[in-house]
């Protein structure tokens, strides 16, 4: 078992070669880290390269960095947050050429009033960093909402099932004629018959509709419903926060406004 253990230990070893060094001590023989060497190199091995293009990429941001110092030298201070997809290829700095922003991912752009790391982070941003702007930021050809509408119920992954239900449950009740027609033609076909194309108009309006539907949950689950509803106290501010619906198409680079903003009043 010894023999094992070093043989499958060794490989192990040489695949740090810059970051481990050896030192032997009379009877004893220890293994200690190179600090100098962890400051500029990967401890992953130097055989994912994929990995390694993180640090080459984070030493070309340190390299410049001069146009981010004067922002950052007032402190961060967006107006604005974004709730958008995980399998969004571009991020809203990207998209809208600005950095001061806050940012807020999950699979298919949604809020729920359940999950208390979106309403922290939409409280935080609100209360903390003084947004006034919050976007959820939809994409066509979201894989997320693909998956809702192409997969049957039995077949999603346990962890995500929950997740997409409500994007799944939409899809089955919208009354908007493009949707309709889509559900109609994968109606009585077996799962992955029928192939649903980024440009396919009822999947283009399913992501639009998501977009709208998560505006409305957004202003009725989280934070901002129970600062609407408050009570002015004497002293306090009025504080208004603006939520919007954009969808983002990667083709053409174009933004487009579902027309679902909302202005909730709401007393600090």
């Amino acid at each position: 078992m010894r023999l094992l253990w070093l043989s499958l230990l060794i490989p192990f070893v040489k695949s740090y070669p810059l970051c481990l060094n050896h030192r032997s001590t009379g009877t004893t023989s220890t293994t200690t880290a190179n600090t100098s060497a962890i400051s500029t190199v990967s401890i992953i091995p130097i055989v994912d390269k994929t990995f390694n293009l993180l640090f080459e990429g984070n030493q070309k941001f340190r390299n410049g960095t001069e146009y981010q110092k004067e922002p950052l030298s007032r402190g961060y201070s967006p107006k604005i947050m974004f709730i958008g997809c995980s399998d969004n290829s571009f991020s809203p700095s990207t998209i809208f050429q600005t950095e001061i922003v806050a940012s807020q991912v999950n699979v298919a752009n949604q809020f729920s009033g359940k999950d208390t790391n979106a309403n922290a982070a939409v409280a935080f941003a609100v209360h903390n960093l003084g947004v006034k702007h919050i976007i959820i930021m939809g994409h066509y050809g979201c894989k997320g909402v693909h998956a809702a509408m192409t997969l049957q119920k039995s077949s999603l992954d346990k962890a995500v099932n929950p997740w997409l239900k409500p994007i799944r449950d939409l899809f089955f009740r919208s009354k908007r004629v493009e949707i309709k027609n889509t559900r109609d033609l994968m109606r009585g076909r077996n799962e992955g018959a029928m192939i649903v194309e980024d440009d396919d108009t009822g999947f283009r309006a399913l992501v639009e509709e998501n977009v709208r539907e998560n505006v409305r949950r957004l202003m009725n689950e989280s934070i901002l419903s129970t600062m609407y509803r408050r009570k002015k106290v004497e002293g306090d501010e009025d504080i208004k926060v603006y939520v919007h619906g954009f969808v983002f198409n990667a083709a053409t680079g174009e933004v487009k406004d579902v027309g679902v903003t909302s202005e909730p009043g709401f007393k600090k």
